[in-house]
């Protein structure tokens, strides 16, 4: 065993022990009190008996205990987002196990879960994790607003989740839900000021929120907005303009709650976010010296001006309409989600990341998306049951535009893409109760894709063909799932399940010529054994989550090199995304949350994940063997711990709240090659300190004080790789700080 292994297992013990000791001995003084009366596991306030209360989800399509539910599912709520100063969608993976997310830019989210996932982004290729937002499936990554607007929690959804969610779900979900409008009028301003330890990169955030009853007929309504605006960790040389986590945003949210009847209410949705500024900027950091010896990385250098042009920069907006309908008909409830989503953006980049006028690239998206979903559930003191439709039509156009100033004479490229496609499924799901204490659940959806896909590419540069080629292309799945959960009292239960998942077809992002825009990879796969236990222990102070998952990964989209040159002309071998291998994936995930006095509180996890490619060789053009066989997945990280103590306490003025975590992260790969052939594409263990302290007094005012990654650790979150060349780096945010005031009015 490594020692880094060894380290993490001590780390492991220790604070199971604390959890499994401390717990009960507080317990053997406390009342006893129902868990009902606790408001949540993460928001209850202290009291002479408080206890760990179930945390409400609707991850099976219906609302019910976390702990009821049989499948690994993590559930963060606002206030810790809030209160640690986590401010998108990313940090989510500071509180889950099994999670990695790189954003690069503001508005190309990487996500993989138990170490599945995707890196590409455009119209030819799908993600591998589904994010939902409302109910609602966000068919391009870009179209997600990460800064979480009006947000009331995240759902984690680990493993394939194609039986209810469908396609591109084949890693998992986020299950974005944001908050009702409330019963009663009442609303917050807020108002947030920081920096990072790199100079010149500043942010402030303002924000509000008003809620309330509209009408006397119980029509209710909710207005949130936002603004955010930071300068970039991430330089430009000769230029004001910088990079990394910036951004000019702003957001609003819109939400009406309409009662067409006793049986029949009507949810209303409307979002725009706009945001102008810098796009993405990466770092170009040599790899090889003159003498083909590796440079070392200097981790201080990350942050110093690189890239040279000056006009580089991000527009972007995105809106959505949505309608849910709740119908109670009786012998069964009617859900209705009706969505309409558009996304356009443009961005300029630096395409050669250096000091040197050689590459400049351009991209411009529209898109739009409209799904209708119908389900209906029946819950009965003998099973629940879900039958549901839907359906999805996803339209863009985008340009990518390369123009190379070295060498002389100067070449362009404009590669447009064009993508129809639309999808159907039918699905349903049966949980039935054999005893009071054993529940079987059997689920399946059939879902078919189709698209139509078309390239049109004019080029000056010798290698790339001026052509037009349209493709035309049809996959169908059928995913079933089947779990078995046995409830050994009303606070502990045990569970095993078998769930499959699905991934779409992909087409090439950018092909030279009209061979190459022909190859298309077919779906992806995957099996997924998983073992589980849930409950409350210590007389309600401790609660353990568990589970140990098997997962057989089948048809992944890799690049292959491929001869795309016509018959008569000499062979030209270029990489093409194809189904180049298969993997086998194990893991394990523990979570716990223990009360260890009425101010104290230990939140820990730990995730164990060996993903790795069963047979994966690879033929370069000279007739090398790359063979990638054993290697782990990217994105990968063998061992990760997450572990955060948490105060609470009421004082004469209001409450004191703090907390300190630490989220470690074993090493993991950008790349195939494990290191073996591109350096660097391996990014060390790391581990990242956070910590936070608010103040709320009893007229509503609030102040808080927090740090991101106070350890200042720094390593390339991204990263494009060549061989022997500048290599491209998107580093992490460094150390960050922020102060936030916040003023709450109305309510009860």
């Amino acid at each position: 065993m490594t020692k880094i292994n060894l380290e993490v297992l001590k780390l492991c013990t220790a604070c199971s022990i604390i959890a499994l000791t401390a717990a009960p001995a507080v317990a053997q003084n406390a009342d006893t009190t129902d868990a009902d009366e606790v408001a949540s596991a993460s928001e209850a306030a202290p009291t002479e008996s408080r206890r760990l209360a179930p945390v409400t989800v609707t991850s099976r399509k219906r609302e019910e205990s976390l702990q009821d539910v049989p499948m690994s599912i993590t559930a963060v709520d606002a206030g810790l987002m809030q209160d640690s100063g986590y401010i998108d969608l990313s940090q989510v993976q500071r509180v889950s196990t099994n999670v990695v997310i790189a954003n690069i830019g503001t508005y190309i989210p990487r996500i993989y879960i138990r170490g599945i996932g995707t890196r590409n982004f455009d119209l030819g290729s799908e993600q591998s994790v589904g994010v939902f937002v409302d109910g609602v499936y966000q068919a391009r990554p870009s179209n997600l607003d990460l800064g979480l607007l009006d947000l009331e929690r995240v759902e984690v959804l680990k493993g394939p989740q194609g039986t209810l969610y469908g396609r591109n779900t084949i890693a998992g979900a986020l299950s974005v839900v944001t908050q009702a409008p409330s019963e009663v009028f009442e609303g917050h301003i807020s108002a947030e000021l920081g920096s990072s330890v790199i100079s010149g990169d500043d942010f402030y955030n303002l924000s509000g929120r008003i809620s309330g009853p509209l009408t006397e007929s119980g029509v209710r309504g909710t207005l949130a907005v936002a603004y955010r605006n930071r300068e970039g960790y991430l330089p430009v040389q000769n230029s004001s303009i910088r990079g990394g986590a910036n951004e000019d945003t702003v957001a609003a949210r819109a939400k009406l709650l309409i009662p067409l009847s006793n049986a029949a209410d009507l949810t209303l949705i409307g979002d725009y976010m706009t945001q102008e500024g810098p796009a993405y900027v990466l770092k170009s950091v040599p790899v090889l010296d003159g003498s083909g010896n590796v440079v070392p990385l200097d981790k201080d250098d990350l942050y110093k001006p690189e890239a040279n042009r000056d006009d580089i920069g991000l527009d972007r907006d995105t809106w959505g309409l949505s309608a849910t309908l709740d119908w109670d008909l009786g012998a069964f409830d009617l859900t209705s989600i009706t969505a309409y989503r558009e996304l356009s953006f443009y961005d300029r980049f630096d395409n050669d990341a250096t000091a040197v006028d050689a590459t400049e690239r351009d991209t411009t998206e529209d898109s739009s998306q409209f799904s209708q979903e119908i389900r209906l559930n029946r819950s009965t003191d003998a099973y629940n049951l879900l039958l549901g439709a839907y359906y999805g039509h996803d339209e863009g156009d985008r340009l990518f535009s390369l123009n190379w100033t070295l060498p002389v004479p100067t070449w362009q490229l404009d590669a447009k893409t064009s993508l129809d496609s639309k999808n159907y499924a039918v699905f349903g799901q049966l949980e039935y109760f054999v005893t009071d204490a054993l529940s079987l659940t059997v689920g399946a959806r059939y879902g078919e894709d189709e698209k139509e896909f078309v390239y049109n590419t004019v080029s000056s540069m010798p290698a790339f063909a001026n052509f037009t080629q349209p493709l035309n292309k049809k996959w169908d799945s059928f995913d079933p799932m089947v779990s078995l959960a046995y409830d050994f009292n009303e606070n502990n239960m045990a569970y095993v399940s078998y769930a499959s998942g699905y991934k779409s077809g992909a087409f090439q992002w950018l092909a030279r010529n009209a061979i190459a825009a022909s190859e298309v990879a077919a779906p992806e796969d995957v099996d997924s054994y998983e073992i589980g236990y849930k409950g409350f222990l210590a007389d309600g102070r401790l609660e353990l989550n568990a589970s140990a998952f098997h997962m057989k990964y089948k048809d992944l989209q890799l690049l292959l090199y491929r001869n795309i040159s016509p018959p008569s002309l000499p062979e030209q071998f270029i990489p093409l995304t194809v189904n180049a291998a298969d993997s086998t994936i194990d893991g394990l995930e523990i979570e716990t949350k223990t009360i260890l006095t009425d101010q104290w509180s230990l939140d820990f996890s730990y995730a164990y994940l060996d993903g790795t490619y069963d047979e994966f060789v690879r033929e370069l053009p000279t007739g090398e063997i790359q063979d990638f066989s054993g290697n782990p997945l990217v994105r990968a990280p063998k061992n990760t711990v997450n572990v955060a103590l948490n105060y609470f306490e009421d004082y004469s003025f209001g409450t004191v709240g703090a907390r300190v975590g630490y989220f470690w992260r074993d090493e993991w790969n950008h790349e195939e090659d494990a290191n073996a052939i591109n350096p660097r594409s391996t990014v060390p263990a790391t581990g990242l300190l956070d910590a936070s302290v608010s103040l709320g007094f009893d007229n509503g005012w609030e102040l808080s004080v927090w740090g991101r990654n106070l350890t200042d650790e720094r390593y390339q979150q991204g990263l494009i790789n060549t061989t022997g060349s500048p290599q491209q780096i998107f580093p992490n945010e460094p150390r960050t700080y922020g102060v936030r005031v916040k003023k709450s009015f109305g309510g009860n």
